[in-house]
């Protein structure tokens, strides 16, 4: 079964992955961005079952 990871910024996709195998538990992920002037929010993480 393929699992997909998508990850959103003001509701845009920015990043999108699929996996074959499972990818467990996500504690954290990363992103450093930079000229938003404070505009990034609602930053979230979900692990879809396709």
């Amino acid at each position: 079964m393929n699992k997909k990871a998508s990850i959103k910024y003001n509701d845009e996709l920015i990043f999108e992955q699929d996996y074959t195998e499972s990818l467990d538990e996500i504690r954290a992920v990363l992103f450093q961005f930079s000229g938003t002037g404070g505009a990034v929010k609602n930053i979230a993480i979900a692990n879809h079952n396709n």
